[in-house]
């Protein structure tokens, strides 16, 4: 029996268990809070940690000769053995930390002195804010205001004092970068190790309004160089997640967020040059300038409920899409979204999907607001998102003679969701986008279940609605299951996915509809205790992929193996088995099912950090796929590929970041090896942090699509961008920035005489932006 087929009949007799344990859960819930609790109460330094109050803020300067005996000696609450996650789960951290807490009436205090026995192997670099580097030497906190262990404020600095911080959500294991606030932090390395100081002022937490606040926290340190992360108190990477074995804190009383009232004004001018046009056959260069301002106001309601108002807001992409390989895609590529509006609290909106990287709700569909309002915050065990906001672009996008050209699209976008024992939740959603008479409605129900202390199960079933401009209707549903376990052994991925033909919301992002998915993924992790050798990751994936005709069906299987050595290097290699079938729906030439034979691709990765000055990324694969582009009236056919990525990065200590990135792409004929393709992108990403605040980056991109027309009808095509940008940021809110970027392409735009040998500028622009925070 061919393996693929042993792996999906394997895949359904273990799929069940999914309802099983869902089962169960109401009948472990109770007995597995008691066990977290046994565990947390058992551990030495889970005690509660009462925070004092002092008169004044520390000074790094009072700390770094790094010895006990200093001015806050017996002033400070003092936290120490800290206790490994990884490599080695609950032995004692290698290197000696030591972290200093206290608050005054405007913040929280907190000091980490990091002892090494090795500081010329200190890793840190100054870089702009939120660009720690996962290599990097750091050190962190998480503040769980509200005690209930499923959100928490995560601040981390490196030895430098450069920032990042999130909110971390226990319930998604995933954490909210899209969060910026403002607070103040110090780094310097001694001769000894290094120091860190963070403030934390009140006024950019959310907690109750009782005079006296007991919160969870946890202190974490990352010593780079052996990717060792210790923890006070110990967190277990036997448990799932961080918050359900974080540490009380008491002693804070008598503080106050102040009234939380927030007003960013901002101005900005820029000058264009593009090639636009309502009639895409006969497009024009249109120049102009410009000058627009606009305001993004925030208040803070019954302490916990954020409302957010823009109006007139600039979303200039300050922050460039990383380069992917984007020929012979069947499917949307897929570009995160990187607007500050909508990134901020984007996890309330966050439902639960087979797919990580497809979304219910997908922001970037709304391409050109004028204005928008968000409410999103927690009202005791209930989470709350909404979202209102309108978009420009679809009555842009059409000729001046249609009836919807000048009409703006609107979305109305509401979720909410309610906590359940043993970190479970069970949530709703609703979202409308409303066009000129046309409509993309879809609803859902979703629960998340916690299932003892290492797995967890997801449901969600959705339907949608639909009216064309045309007056046609369509409608359809989705119902997406997974259940997970993460530990530092066995771990596993069950997931079923049943999407209708009918399933298309327009506000979301997702590859396709009309099939249904099983799979499964089996790993398990080995600890050796070897010098070279850190970890061994061995997993087997196995799919099987079946449309509504009930006729075409894919199915693979790929087992993949991952080695970490001496803690900063991994080497990956993989296996794919599949078969691709088509059908008339895909492919209009086609007038049967076809199925292709089975097909076979190898891969080889390797990723390191372990020299601290060069970071590197190299991938590779080849084998045999689907040219799913081909010309004009033809079928597809199978061809051989070969695909290769390479990430050089060169970093130093004093600010300078070089990335380069290069991308191939290859696919030949089967039969007689003739080339059907070549791709060539090749990216520099030069940044350098001058000081803290100000910050130099300049992109070049080159792009090459070398095809020939006999087997395919991608074309052939060459573009140059270029993007330069300085940036003057003194906290989140408060910046200037000015940028130019530029973008030439062959062949260009039919404007003039046509001349396919030159490069056109078919866009250019140049842009200042001011904007400051103003806080109450």
């Amino acid at each position: 029996m061919p393996m693929q087929h042993r792996s999906t009949r394997t895949l359904l007799a273990v799929f069940p268990m999914v309802l099983v344990l869902i089962v169960g859960w109401a009948t472990v819930s109770c007995a597995e809070a008691d066990n977290r609790t046994a565990f947390v109460e058992s551990v030495p330094n889970r005690r509660p940690l009462t925070i004092p109050r002092i008169e004044r803020a520390p000074r790094l300067e009072e700390f770094v000769d790094m010895q006990s005996e200093h001015a806050w000696k017996g002033r400070l609450a003092v936290v120490q053995g800290f206790i490994q996650r990884a490599p080695d789960d609950g032995q004692p951290a290698t290197q000696i930390t030591k972290a200093y807490l206290g608050y005054d009436s405007l913040a929280l205090h907190i000091v980490f002195v990091a002892h090494d026995s090795e500081p010329r192997k200190i890793r840190a670099r100054l870089d702009h804010r939120e660009a720690i580097a996962p290599d990097e030497d750091q050190v962190g906190i998480y503040i769980d205001t509200f005690r209930d262990r499923r959100r928490a404020y995560q601040f981390e600095c490196n030895p430098l004092g450069v920032q990042d911080d999130a909110i971390y959500s226990e319930d998604s294991d995933s954490a909210d970068e899209g969060f910026d606030t403002v607070w103040t932090s110090k780094g310097q390395i001694t001769a000894g190790g290094y120091v860190v100081l963070m403030s934390i002022p009140f006024k950019s937490l959310r907690f109750s309004h009782e005079s006296s606040q007991t919160w969870n926290i946890a202190l974490w340190r990352n010593l780079g160089r052996r990717s060792e992360v210790s923890w006070w108190p110990r967190v277990s990477s036997q448990y799932r997640g961080f918050l359900s074995q974080a540490s009380p804190a008491t002693g804070i009383e008598n503080i106050s967020p102040g009234r939380n009232l927030q007003f960013n004004p901002y101005i900005s001018a820029r000058a264009l040059h593009s090639v636009g046009g309502r009639d895409p056959n006969n497009p024009s260069y249109i120049g102009r300038s410009e000058m627009l301002g606009g305001l993004d106001a925030k208040a803070i309601l019954k302490d916990s409920l954020v409302l957010d108002v823009t109006v007139r807001p600039d979303f200039s992409q300050v922050e460039s899409d990383q380069p992917q390989i984007t020929t012979n895609q069947r499917y949307e590529l897929f570009y995160p979204e990187k607007r500050p509006f909508f990134t901020e609290n984007s996890s309330y909106f966050d439902v639960p999907m087979v797919v990580p990287s497809q979304h219910l709700l997908f922001t970037r569909r709304i391409a050109d607001p004028d204005f928008g309002a968000r409410l999103t915050g927690k009202l005791g065990h209930y989470s709350i998102g909404a979202l209102f906001a309108d978009d420009r672009s679809p009555g842009e996008s059409v000729p001046q003679s249609d009836p919807a050209s000048g009409k703006r699209a609107f979305f109305d976008v509401f979720r909410f969701s309610r906590d359940l024992p043993s970190h479970s939740n069970l949530g709703a959603f609703y979202a409308d986008r409303e066009f000129a008479g046309s409509y993309s409605r879809v609803v859902d129900v979703d629960t998340t279940l916690g299932v003892g202390r290492t797995w967890k199960a997801t449901l969600m079933a959705a339907y949608n609605w639909n009216r064309g401009l045309d007056g046609s209707a369509f409608s359809g549903s989705t119902v997406d299951a997974t259940l997970t376990r993460v530990s530092r052994g066995f771990n596993y991925i069950g997931y079923f996915l049943n999407r209708s033909p009918g399933f298309q919301p327009a506000m979301s992002f997702y590859d396709h509809s009309n099939w249904r998915e099983l799979g499964q993924t089996l790993a398990y992790q080995f600890w050796p205790k070897n010098a070279w050798i850190t970890r061994v990751w061995a997993e087997v994936y196995a799919a099987r992929n079946v449309h509504y005709d009930g006729i075409k069906n894919w199915e693979g299987i790929s087992p993949t193996v991952r080695v970490d050595v001496k803690h900063n290097t991994t080497v990956s290699a993989y296996l794919w088995e599949w078969h691709d079938v088509f059908s008339h729906e895909d492919f209009a030439q086609l007038n049967h099912v076809t199925n292709f034979p089975l097909v076979r691709a190898y891969g080889l990765a390797v990723q390191s950090t372990q020299a601290r000055f060069l970071r590197l990324k190299l991938s590779t694969e080849w084998g045999t796929r689907s040219n799913v582009d081909p010309p004009a009236g033809q079928a597809p056919v199978q061809a051989r590929y070969q695909q290769a990525e390479a990430d050089l990065t060169f970093l130093t200590s004093r600010g300078l970041t070089v990335t380069n990135t290069y991308l191939f792409d290859h696919n030949a004929n089967l039969q007689n090896g003739r080339s059907i393709y070549n791709s060539h992108t090749a990216r520099s990403n030069w940044n350098w942090q001058i000081n803290h605040e100000l910050s130099l980056r300049f992109i070049a991109q080159y792009s090459a699509v070398l095809a020939n027309p006999s087997f395919t009808a991608t074309p052939t095509v060459r573009g140059l961008n270029e993007d330069f940008l300085v940036t003057y940021l003194v906290h989140p809110g408060t910046a200037v920035y000015v940028g130019y970027n530029s973008n030439l392409s062959k062949p260009g735009p039919a404007i003039g005489p046509p001349d396919p040998n030159r490069f056109v500028n078919d866009g250019r622009q140049f842009f200042v932006k001011v904007a400051y925070l103003f806080r109450l």
